[in-house]
């Protein structure tokens, strides 16, 4: 079940489906909920986006690890061109797509620069990344997600019951 980020979410389509940005990133520290948020949203946004919305996790990446070619995978593109950037490139070219770039921190500079050809390639695409710090792209929309709301020191029982924290 999740609870407790429905404002967050309606804030997340707003800002990526309306097209005010096309590159939001959930940053904050490990455990707040970025991952799961960013789950959820691309659930909730895949039905705005023709081409669907793909989560492309990152969190078990090298340093020197291919993003693109992760990608390709996660996208289903089985080509063999050996240049996994520019079949991610020609597949999402034209399509509205949603991309989620889940775990970006030991690979910010990799995924900016991937982040930022995307862009500039694909006019469609929209990208929600995680990360603890913000990729530092043009026109990204950083937002510190919050951490859930905590009961007062000496909640009643049913009040305890109310906080997302508890729930």
């Amino acid at each position: 079940n999740f609870i407790g980020r429905t404002t967050e979410l309606r804030q997340l389509r707003e800002w990526l489906v309306s097209g005010e940005t096309r590159i939001a990133a959930l940053v904050g520290p490990g455990g707040v909920g970025k991952t799961r948020l960013a789950s959820r949203a691309a659930e909730a946004m895949a039905g705005d986006s023709e081409g669907g919305a793909f989560f492309v996790p990152l969190e078990d990446l090298p340093a020197d690890a291919d993003i693109a070619a992760r990608m390709a995978r996660s996208l289903g593109i089985t080509g063999g061109s050996g240049d996994a950037f520019a079949e991610v490139c020609a597949h999402l070219a034209q399509r509205k797509v949603l991309v989620v770039l889940d775990n970006c921190e030991h690979l910010i500079d990799e995924c900016a620069q991937i982040v930022e050809r995307l862009l500039d390639d694909c006019p469609n695409l929209r990208i929600l990344a995680t990360s603890r710090e913000p990729l530092r792209v043009a026109g990204e929309l950083a937002w510190r997600v919050p951490s859930l709301t905590v009961p007062r020191a000496h909640a009643q029982p049913g009040e305890l019951l109310e906080s997302p924290a508890v729930q």
